[in-house]
């Protein structure tokens, strides 16, 4: 069985070498001009960026780079898109000082709604009236008078268990502070914009003062050490994002609509050839479910309250987990036989080795596939004629033993596809190699797929 496998893994990167030769792979470029463009590490000092790490996010640098390298076009006004938003890295890009003169107009569609919140805080950071904020730091400051109200803590089983490692994701009395925080936040708040502001510098607070750090596919439970002081950080994050505020004051900016949109990218809300431009990340092959990996920010923002909620939310997510059962497609398997998409699918399945997870990863890269079928199908329909659309994504690893595993190319599989539904392919540029020790072949990458919706339609 093992000889099998790894004939059917080199028939598949077989396959994969004969498809590049079909289109255009460029290598990562020698002055790494590209690797830095698909990390989120310029955003952790950028103005307004910095408010909330997201490490899923790309460079605030990217559009702009997009912008020199002739991609995006810097002659003729822009509407942009964003359909995977994420904490609107895309969209806050186009708001600063300096950064793609031509876009005027910038959208992005989030299907998690805390990240959706954290986006939406972040564009609206023109809102934010410095003497407003002064004036409620002043007031959640002051020590809260007679009887703290005991604040209900969601049903969520990962606030309430200690596993059996006597590891918890909260200690008690500051899962407390934290809750009775967030209600005094909205009290003395109520409608003023600036409750965007300190509920965003609240949800930095939660990971900060959990026992909990997002690792990959889930959250991993940290050994406690000494007990955080929920109001310190929150009045340090405060402190941060005041300085932000004070040093955009200073500066001219100029007038963009920007808009995050709580949605799907499948189910795009815009009519037909509306966007001059896309630009987008959206989830790797690689199993990792947002709402796992968010949970604490969704139960405690109030944004799901029953495991039912959490549930359809899980439901309504795209297809690159396999946390949760979803309902069976089969859009590849009706396209023509002879079609990119087809024979890749087919392969890769095929080189699946036959272990008790076969089943699992066959549903995972079918419904992968189709989703992302489905997506560009939307992409194309919103797109101008001639509009480009970027979409940078990585190379992942599955299943079998060490020498044998599968190489999962995302970045060739959503050009197939994007071929399939009428897209043209300008190239891939490959932007950097993943750091792994089994990335022998070089199949373990990001890479920017850059595609275009023909002129003639």
């Amino acid at each position: 069985m093992v000889d099998k496998t790894a004939s059917a893994v080199n028939d598949l990167t077989a396959l994969y070498r004969l498809y590049e030769e079909r289109i255009s792979v460029i290598p990562a470029a020698e002055n790494d001009i590209f690797e830095s463009l698909v990390t989120f590490d310029s955003c952790k000092t950028a103005p307004i960026h910095r408010w909330y790490t997201f490490k899923e996010g790309f460079s605030d640098r990217l559009v702009n780079a997009l912008n020199q390298h002739g991609i995006i076009s810097k002659k003729e006004s822009s509407i942009l898109l964003d359909p995977f938003c994420g904490v609107g890295t895309t969209l806050l890009s186009c708001q600063l000082q300096g950064a793609n003169e031509n876009v005027h107009t910038a959208v992005g569609i989030e299907r998690n709604p805390a990240i959706h919140s954290i986006a939406q805080s972040k564009l609206n950071w023109r809102e934010y009236r410095l003497g407003t904020i002064d004036k409620l730091l002043r007031a959640l400051r002051l020590p809260k008078r007679g009887r703290r109200p005991s604040v209900p803590v969601p049903e969520l089983s990962t606030l309430h268990e200690t596993r059996k490692s006597g590891k918890r994701a909260f200690d008690p009395q500051v899962l407390a502070d934290l809750l009775s925080l967030r209600e005094r936040i909205k009290r003395e708040c109520g409608l003023n914009p600036e409750r965007d502001f300190f509920m965003l510098a609240w949800t930095v607070v939660i990971e900060q003062a959990s026992n909990t750090r997002k690792d990959g596919r889930a959250l991993r439970l940290m050994e406690q050490s000494e007990l955080p002081n929920v109001r310190e950080l929150f009045f340090a994050q405060c402190q941060l994002m005041i300085e932000d505020l004070k040093s955009l004051g200073r500066q001219t900016h100029r007038s963009i609509c920007t808009t995050a949109i709580l949605g799907d990218a499948k189910h795009i809300p815009f009519l037909d050839n509306t966007f001059t431009g896309l630009c987008y990340s959206p989830p790797y092959l690689n199993n990792i479910d947002y709402t796992e990996v968010y949970k604490l920010e969704l139960w405690l923002r109030g944004h799901v309250n029953t495991q039912e909620a959490f549930r359809s939310l899980r439901l309504k997510t795209f297809r690159s987990h396999p946390s949760i059962t979803f309902p069976f497609t089969s859009i590849c398997d009706r396209l023509r036989s002879q079609t990119w998409i087809r024979q890749l699918k087919k392969a890769l399945i095929n080189s699946l080795p036959a272990d008790e997870f076969r089943q699992m990863r066959e549903s995972l890269f079918s419904g992968y596939i189709d989703d992302m079928l489905l997506t560009l199908i939307e992409q194309k329909r919103v797109a101008k004629p001639g509009a480009p659309i970027v979409c940078v994504v990585g190379n992942s690893l599955h299943g079998g033993s060490a020498n044998h595993k599968v190489p999962v190319c995302t970045d060739l599989l959503i050009s197939a596809a994007a071929k399939a539904v009428g897209l043209g392919i300008d190239h891939i540029q490959i932007a950097r190699q993943l750091p792994r020790r089994d990335n022998k072949n070089g199949w373990l990458r990001e890479s920017l797929v850059v595609m275009r919706k023909p002129k003639n339609l």
